[in-house]
């Protein structure tokens, strides 16, 4: 308790030079623990965001209400600390001309939050095995086959989940084990599924027979045993934009709802809310820096998500 007291205190009032070192030690353990902890760090850093909070006192205000809560799993992001470190080094500095700039460099830089670079891991990528090629090298004497050619696309990008849906959807085969009839979906009945995929994690086998009109009690079935798979990058952001819009006070059961009622409503909150409604539709079939900025701007939004 004394040492979140302490961390508290810091951020107002004078503390001592001996008690400024054991606060100091208190971050840099939390950080050093924090490395294998990653479940609910966002959560509380974006309460921490919120209430203008520092980790000692968010932790401080949970021994207060509960000495027997339990703090050691509780970590936070690199960030979180760094700016509490700030904070009460831009406050104790006022009360001890010892707490210089050069050694808050030192403290801080080296001693606390001292993490080395991160190694490059470009050589884990895959070339793409329709556009890459082969080439011979010689090295140390030896001639060795290399792969060369533009590097495989994340499975995370929009464009590669929408590339995924679509293959899925041309491989789509409708079967009837009753009438032994068979057929596969025209170009109307792929784009209504398409949408419903490229919003939602997957669809079921029932779902897709429904949207083609069909029923399995009548024989229907299809060439994919566990359903479609659906645009997972873009499923996630519908999470997170639907959290949004309960979160301004609208109470909306999302499961009743169509795909393009879903849209519909998000469009309309974000609208009122002043968020630029461009996020929530990524055209995929723009090129170059056009895409890249549209795709960067989907990305900065989820990070605040």
């Amino acid at each position: 308790m004394e040492n979140y007291q302490w961390r508290v205190e810091g951020l107002t009032s004078r503390l001592e030079l001996e008690i400024l070192i054991i606060v100091f030690q208190e971050i840099k353990g939390q950080i050093t623990n924090s490395s294998g902890y990653l479940g609910k760090i966002s959560d509380r850093s974006k309460e921490l965001y919120f209430k203008n909070l520092t980790v000692g006192q968010y932790l401080h205000q949970q021994i207060k209400t509960n000495s027997h809560t339990r703090l050691k799993e509780q970590v936070f992001y690199r960030q979180d600390y760094l700016d509490e470190f700030e904070r009460l080094w831009e406050t104790q500095s006022k009360f001890h001309s010892e707490l210089t700039s050069t050694l808050k460099t030192e403290i801080r830089d080296v001693v606390i939050f001292y993490q080395r670079r991160l190694k490059s891991q470009k050589r884990l990528i895959n070339v793409c095995e329709f556009e890459g090629r082969e080439i011979i090298i010689e090295k140390n004497g030896k001639s060795i086959p290399k792969n060369i050619g533009p590097k495989v696309y994340p499975k995370s990008a929009p464009l590669f989940q929408e590339v995924k849906i679509w293959q899925n959807l041309n491989d789509l085969e409708f079967k009837n084990i009753v009438t032994k009839e068979q057929f596969r979906p025209n170009l109307e009945l792929k784009e209504d599924l398409f949408q419903k995929l490229n919003i939602r994690e997957k669809l079921n086998t029932t779902s897709i027979l429904k949207t083609a009109g069909l029923n399995a009690r009548d024989g229907w079935n299809i060439n994919f045993k566990n359903g479609l798979d659906g645009n997972h990058t873009i499923h996630k952001l519908y999470q997170g934009f639907q959290q949004i819009v309960e979160h301004s006070g609208h109470e909306i059961e999302w499961s009743k709802l169509q795909t393009q009622e879903i849209v519909q409503i998000i469009n309309e909150v974000f609208g009122t809310l002043g968020i630029n409604t461009d996020i929530l539709h990524l055209n995929t079939d723009l090129e170059g820096h056009i895409y890249l900025s549209s795709s960067l701007s989907i990305l900065a939004f989820t990070l605040l998500l």
